[in-house]
């Protein structure tokens, strides 16, 4: 009698089963199939968005490489920061505005429009201050005074003949009158119109009138070479060779005349 192997369950069940019952569960099966798909790529959609969540918010001290991840700009703003605030180690583009209600603090920065602050303007210093300068590279800073940084040191001997020909001026700004012009010209119920805007009359020296005195120490300059403005904190210098000078020739009149001299301490 020859060897014939047993058969699984599955296979003596298709032996029994009719075509038409073979095919009405391949139709149920088929069937079927459209309606798992779906659930299941849901299930994974979910657990995609569920360990993104996880990943950004409790791991968020982890390092991602700059393609490999984005937020959106919602993920970022919603909530604020907490603890130490938001930190970024390098370079940090902002296109719009940057607000902050607390201290901004860093090593340097750098503001290609303008830099402005309202609260400088009406902000008292009543001791520890020094005067603050600007460089050709929009740098602010002080200008040290003590001999152990400085060289070439030399007596300033200027003729104080031409320094008495400087002449203090009154004048008034050009870009005042503009703005004078553009508030008037404003809707009444802009916060910025104003029909009574005057425009500041102010008492300093021409630039152009130090340039052809030939006191080229006095003015600074613009990139291109122009004249830009007057550096009025040397000017109180010129007054101290002038009034030696001066003093000088008082002197010098007082011994011709006879009369006794001042004192030298």
């Amino acid at each position: 009698m020859p060897f014939r192997s047993p058969q699984s369950d599955e296979q003596n069940l298709g032996l029994t089963l009719t075509a038409p019952v073979r095919a009405a569960i391949r139709e149920f099966v088929a069937s079927i199939v459209p309606t798992v798909i779906p659930i299941v790529q849901g299930s994974a959609d979910r657990i995609t968005a569920l360990l993104g969540s996880y990943l950004l918010k409790t791991d968020a001290t982890a390092t991602y490489s700059p393609l490999g991840h984005k937020h959106a700009a919602s993920d970022i703003t919603a909530g604020g920061t907490t603890a130490s605030g938001f930190t970024v180690g390098g370079d940090l583009e902002v296109s719009g505005g940057v607000t902050a209600t607390g201290a901004v603090t860093g090593d340097a920065g750098t503001f290609p429009s303008a830099l402005n602050s309202t609260g400088v303007y009406g902000r008292q210093l009543t001791s520890s201050y020094k005067a603050v300068y600007i460089d050709a590279g929009g740098n602010f800073g002080f200008s040290p005074s003590p001999r152990a940084v400085k060289t070439n040191i030399r007596p300033w001997q200027p003729d104080t003949d031409v320094l008495l020909r400087i002449v203090p001026s009154l004048y008034q700004y050009k870009a005042e009158f503009t703005e004078r012009d553009r508030r008037a010209a404003l809707p009444e119920d802009d916060p910025d119109h104003d029909d009574d805007y005057q425009v500041a009359t102010m008492l300093g020296v021409i630039a152009d009138d130090l340039d052809e005195l030939g006191l080229e120490e006095f003015i600074f300059r613009d990139e291109t070479g122009a004249l830009a403005g007057v550096h009025y904190e040397l000017l109180a210098l010129a007054l101290l060779p002038v009034i030696q000078a001066q003093e000088a020739r008082l002197s010098t009149i007082e011994q011709h005349l006879g009369l006794p001299g001042k004192e030298q301490p």
